[in-house]
């Protein structure tokens, strides 16, 4: 296999989320000539067929770059649950919920992430809301931002296991009577 030009590689990359009006929130190219693409947009829901188009349209700008997309495993992907925060924008957006940083440096006690409510941003800069207050994190502080997943909202029971368990009650109760009757 050829040897990778990973400029021309993100260049493409760029130019395609451009194209499509999504962010480029992270693109990582390996050795193993794996692209994986991880993309965002305001506006609108990244399905299944918004995520067909660029890959295609990648296919395309890969080969007018004179890069043999047939030699790459290009993956383009949503951010998920635990999406990285790069931009003011993106502390304002998701002001409210719990992230975790990454700390550039371990703190004195040797924690090297922490996890704070995102208040917003000051500047470029993420505010956040810890358990010593509030504080502003300057950029050299932490090497990335990413949201937490909310927990798991616990599921209502179902009428049939609500029917059983009301029967179990009834018969435990019915059980208490009769031991206290003999």
């Amino acid at each position: 296999m050829k040897p990778l030009d990973r400029r021309k590689i993100l260049a493409a990359a760029a130019r395609v989320v451009a194209a499509f009006d999504c962010e480029l929130l992270e693109a990582i190219v390996t050795d193993a000539h794996r692209v994986k693409i991880v993309v965002d947009r305001d506006d609108g829901p990244l399905d299944t067929n918004l995520l067909v188009s660029l890959i295609k349209t990648m296919h395309q700008e890969l080969t007018d770059a004179k890069v043999d997309p047939g030699q790459l495993d290009i993956e383009f992907d949503t951010p998920g649950e635990r999406r990285l925060l790069v931009t003011a924008r993106h502390f304002e957006r998701f002001a409210g919920q719990s992230v975790r940083v990454t700390l550039a440096k371990p703190d004195e006690n040797g924690a090297a992430t922490k996890t704070y409510e995102l208040l917003g941003a000051d500047d470029d800069a993420p505010r956040v809301r810890g358990k010593d207050g509030d504080l502003t994190l300057p950029r050299h502080t932490w090497k990335n931002i990413r949201l937490l997943p909310e927990p798991a909202k616990r599921r209502p029971e179902s009428k049939s296991k609500l029917k059983k368990k009301a029967k179990r009650e009834a018969k435990e109760t019915m059980d208490d009577k009769d031991d206290k009757e003999s």
